[in-house]
This record gives C-alpha cells, sequence and structure tokens, in this order.
C-alpha cells in the first residue's frame, strides 16, 4: 500500500459537507460527506463493517451514481480508529466489483460498489491494521491444524 503526504481529511472542520445517507437493514442511515469545493466524498466505516472476502469496505450504488452525476475526483475512507484511505473516483470505478445484494435475496443492502484496498492509498491517520485476520491472509484458526509440507 502506497503512503503519500496529502492534505488531510477535514474532521469536524467549519464545513461539513453535504450528507450522503445509505441503506442497512432497511433503515436509512449516514452514507457520508460531498465536499463539492474538493469534489471529494468521505466516508467513515467502522473496523467491523470490512467485507474480508474482498479485502474492503462497501458504498451503496445511489451515493456512486450520485458521485459520478457531480464529478467526483477522490473518495476517502476513514476507518473509526484507524488508517484513513484516499482512492480517485476513476480507479474507484474501474477496479470495484459490483455486488446486487438484492437479486442475492439479501435485503439488508442495495446494490454496493466494493474496491479491494490494494487498490486505496494510505493517507495518514494510524497505523494500518494488520494483526486481526481481516486485513492479511496470515494465519487463521484451522491452520493450528494443518500439517507442513516438505
Amino acid at each position: 500500500m502506497k503512503t503519500e503526504k496529502m492534505e488531510p481529511p477535514r474532521r469536524g472542520g467549519k464545513s461539513k459537507g453535504e450528507k450522503f445517507s445509505c441503506v442497512y437493514q432497511g433503515t436509512t442511515v449516514a452514507g457520508g460527506y460531498w465536499f463539492e469545493d474538493r469534489r471529494v466524498f468521505e466516508k467513515q466505516v467502522k473496523p467491523e463493517d470490512f467485507f474480508r472476502s474482498l479485502q474492503t469496505y462497501g458504498i451503496d450504488d445511489p451515493n456512486v451514481q450520485a458521485l459520478r452525476e457531480r464529478g467526483c475526483k477522490e473518495i476517502l475512507l476513514m476507518v473509526t480508529g484507524g488508517c484513513t484511505y484516499r482512492i480517485a473516483f476513476e480507479t474507484f470505478l474501474e477496479k470495484s466489483k459490483k455486488i446486487d445484494w438484492p437479486a442475492r435475496e439479501n435485503f439488508r443492502f442495495p446494490l454496493r460498489w466494493y474496491c479491494p484496498l490494494k487498490y486505496w492509498r494510505l493517507a495518514g491517520g494510524g497505523v494500518e491494521p494488520q494483526s486481526n485476520g481481516a486485513f492479511t491472509n496470515g494465519p487463521r484458526q484451522g491452520d493450528l491444524f494443518r500439517v507442513p509440507r516438505d
């Protein structure tokens, strides 16, 4: 993961930006903030929201479409108690996988976009989580019972 010195994201600054919503289990919840002046979307996520199989966090399709219409340049992903990641919006669109959850009869989420963290740049905020297994392909509990092959 690349690390770059860049302008830190606005956290609690004068402008809170325009609030975007997303849906979880049929309830509307905060989905992030749009900053028109910078053409940046900032999304706060919790570590437990991490989608392990794709190594990322999701962004709802209605928000992605709104960002596309507004000419978004960059997305900032701020993990509570962890790191801040950034990605160019065009890269996000190119590298993301879309999952249509309702088509899979999972109605907790709408269609969501998932771009693996390997395509994001570390923008600051803390030490990248490595020890919980969620961010790495390291040893798992089942590994205790495997016999090494020589």
